[in-house]
């Protein structure tokens, strides 16, 4: 299980440098040192709990944030000709690639 929390950044993971799955593994692990119960004992059961809870925040982030009509960030701002609304940007800022 050690090793499985490295999943998202793994040499063999094509995303690995991806910065979602950068900034998920780092919040991954945050909850995962400061849950006591998993550094006590960890187990399969309380690993996939705790990460199931990150999702489950991620996917509340997003739906949050379609339901208020802002669009997720899409493609490269770099030359790709899309112009980001205020409530955009200020929702990329506040949530990261989420």
């Amino acid at each position: 299980m050690k090793m499985l929390k490295h999943v998202f950044t793994t040499t063999t993971n094509e995303f690995k440098r991806n910065a979602t799955n950068i900034k998920f593994e780092t919040e991954f692990e945050d909850i995962l040192r400061n849950d006591d119960l998993y550094q006590n004992k960890f187990t399969m059961e309380s690993f996939l709990y705790l990460c199931e809870g990150l999702i489950v925040r991620w996917e509340r982030l997003h739906y949050d944030s379609v339901s208020r009509g802002m669009k997720r960030k899409e493609g490269n701002d770099e030359g790709d000709g899309n112009k980001k609304t205020r409530g955009e940007l200020l929702l990329i800022s506040a949530m990261g690639e989420h």
